[in-house]
């Protein structure tokens, strides 16, 4: 019996869903996982075998690439517009059945649809808690966020798995386990020998067609930014001067807690696009902006209910924006000035309410922050802090224009009262016209602060 059901757009989504369901199919068992119609006898009536399949299913995977919401068939309409629309049938069925759990798949950098973009019929889908899924060397931590939420569903519902997922937890019998312990030594020298090699390899550079340098081992991440780069120039990040959630005037902002939470991936993108701080005036506001787009997997490790975020800038006005997907939040704000000890700034928080989460869950977050009207500066800079039990802390940024980045400066420090020191940490890929980089920090040192001066 099939327990999970992928639906998904082959022209939408096709370099991630194969290698999404071969991943699961290896995790929960072949016969467990219903592919599309592809598994559909010729001569069959295909609604038939859906609804059939949708019947007998636990879970339906909703795979939403960035032209999910917009693919359009032969005649040039939107295929969610019409009513015989196959992955339109499989979420309506899905979501209309209550032993059916519908979760979405974001394949990044698409974004969750909202429901004013969908059928009405699909407008609950737009309410379910997303994953994301990345590309590049990231995809597996969005997939395991996935593989958790199914095996949760699977076994509330007394699912076995099968021995191939059982393998995945690290379950094995003792003919098993001794054959692994008596291959260890062989297997040790084996990989001994791998990384010598890979060490070797590493050290060769090349240069892609789009002009990207740098080491062949960060193809995957070549290629993120590849995708990152085309997508900003052909749909370019719009700065918002409006959020669309509630915003507190408090008496005071206080300090972020960050001791309950550990924070698994942190991706920011930032677009420099709309970067014009010589239009800057008292007279005239939201000239310039910076824009950055977070997305966060988090792990909630104590009974708190709310999670927040600090955001400063020497500017007029920040605008937070949650997207689709983001836990319920809202903005507070003192409307006061902050010492950095740099230069002094205005402050907002955007508070998540995380108390529908229990402990030790996995949740994601994601939200846009555009910082408006930041005067020009001699050194202006932006950057990340790494907080608890980060694996991986990553900054992909498009200028203006060639050179932007040109002389480009990465620092770092401890707190925004200590000394600056020169960054070399981490992977660095760069742009052949010095336009957009990419860096990525495996492991980061907690509470350091890392800093691009441009």
């Amino acid at each position: 019996m099939s327990h999970i059901f992928v639906s998904y757009r082959r022209d939408d989504s096709n370099w991630a869903t194969d290698r999404l369901i071969a991943k699961l199919r290896d995790r929960f068992g072949h016969e467990a996982v219903f592919h599309d119609v592809d598994d559909i006898e010729p001569g069959l009536d295909f609604r038939s075998v859906l609804e059939n399949r949708l019947t007998t299913c636990s879970i339906l995977v909703a795979v939403i690439g960035e032209q999910w919401v917009n693919s359009k068939d032969r005649l040039g309409k939107r295929r969610l517009t019409n009513p015989d629309d196959w992955v339109r049938i499989e979420i309506e069925s899905g979501l209309s059945k209550e032993s059916v759990v519908v979760i979405p798949v974001v394949l990044r950098p698409a974004q969750m649809p909202s429901a004013e973009q969908v059928p009405a019929s699909l407008s609950g889908l737009c309410y379910r808690q997303e994953v994301a899924i990345f590309p590049g060397s990231d995809f597996d931590i969005g997939f395991r966020r996935l593989s958790t939420a199914i095996d949760k569903v699977l076994r509330a519902r007394g699912i076995e798995l099968s021995d191939m997922s059982a393998d995945a937890f690290g379950i094995m019998d003792s003919t098993k386990s001794n054959l692994l312990r008596n291959g260890v030594t062989i297997a040790l020298g084996m990989v001994l020998v791998v990384v010598a090699v890979v060490v070797i390899l590493s050290w060769n550079v090349e240069t892609n067609s789009t002009g990207i340098t740098q080491n062949k081992s960060l193809s995957a991440d070549q290629q993120d930014l590849d995708r990152v780069i085309k997508r900003v120039v052909d749909n370019p990040i719009s700065p918002e001067k409006k959020a669309e959630i509630e915003e507190r005037h408090v008496p005071a902002l206080g300090q972020p807690d960050y001791s309950n939470f550990e924070f698994r991936f942190d991706e920011s993108i930032w677009s420099f696009r709309e970067f014009h701080p010589e239009l800057v005036s008292n007279e005239l506001e939201y000239q310039s902006a910076m824009v950055r787009d977070r997305t966060l997997i988090v792990v909630k490790t104590g009974t708190v209910n709310q999670l927040r975020f600090q955001a400063r800038t020497t500017g007029k006005d920040l605008i937070f924006s949650p997207k689709p997907g983001c836990p319920p939040s809202h903005i507070e704000t003192d409307r006061s000035l902050v010492d950095t000890g740099i230069f002094r700034t205005q402050a907002k928080h955007l508070c998540i309410d995380v108390s529908e989460f229990e402990v030790n869950q996995e949740f994601a977050i994601s939200f846009r922050t555009t910082y408006w009207d930041a005067p020009e500066e001699e050194s202006p800079w932006f950057g990340a802090m790494s907080y608890p039990g980060c694996l991986k802390l990553k900054v992909i940024s498009i200028g203006a224009g060639p050179n932007f980045f040109e002389k480009l400066q990465r620092k770092k420090c401890s707190s925004f009262e200590s000394p600056l020191e020169d960054c070399n940490d981490g992977q660095w890929v760069i742009s052949k016209d010095k336009g957009a980089f990419l860096w990525i920090m495996p492991s980061p040192e907690p509470h350091k602060i890392y800093m691009f001066f441009f």
